[in-house]
C-alpha cells in the first residue's frame, strides 16, 4: 500500500534531515515537500513515478513533492535525504508547490555536469550548518 511519509522538521525551520541504510523504503510520498537524496556509500535503486534510477556514491537526486517513491540498497549503503518544506516558501514565492524540481548527478547534460561539484558542496553545507545549529545528530 502507498502511505503517505509524515516528516518531521527541525523546529523553528523548514527543513529535515535523515541519514540511513536502505534494505527496502516501501512506496510512499510526501505531500508539501521536496527531498534531496545523496548516495554517501554503496548503491541505491529508486523508482519515482515513472523513472528508474541506479546511484551509487556521490549520486544525488531531487524527488518531488507527491512523487510515489521507493527505494532498495544494497547492504553497504548510506544515505542521507535532506526534506525542506515548501510551504515555508509560499508567502514569497505564490506557485512554489508547482514548480517540478529536475536535478540528478548521474542524468545530467554537459551544462548541469559543471554544476553538480557545487550542487554537492551546498547540499553539504546545508546538512552540516543545520545540525550544527541546532546541536542534533543526524541519524
Amino acid at each position: 500500500m502507498i502511505e503517505r511519509e509524515f516528516i518531521k522538521f527541525i523546529s523553528g525551520t523548514p527543513i529535515a534531515i535523515r541519514t540511513y541504510n536502505i534494505d527496502k523504503y516501501e512506496p510512499h510520498y510526501h505531500d508539501d515537500c521536496i527531498e534531496l537524496l545523496f548516495v554517501l556509500n554503496g548503491a541505491v535503486n529508486i523508482r519515482a513515478n515513472y523513472d528508474r534510477f541506479y546511484m551509487t556514491k556521490n549520486d544525488f537526486t531531487i524527488i518531488n513533492r507527491g512523487d510515489i517513491h521507493y527505494i532498495r540498497g544494497d547492504k553497504d549503503n548510506m544515505v542521507v535525504s535532506l526534506y525542506i518544506n515548501l510551504k515555508a516558501f509560499e508567502e514569497k514565492y505564490e506557485y512554489v508547490r508547482y514548480i517540478y524540481f529536475l536535478c540528478e548527478s548521474f542524468n545530467a547534460n554537459s551544462v548541469q555536469k559543471k554544476y553538480n561539484p557545487e550542487v554537492r558542496k551546498l547540499f553539504t553545507d546545508i546538512v552540516l550548518e543545520t545540525a550544527e545549529e541546532k546541536k542534533i545528530y543526524i541519524k
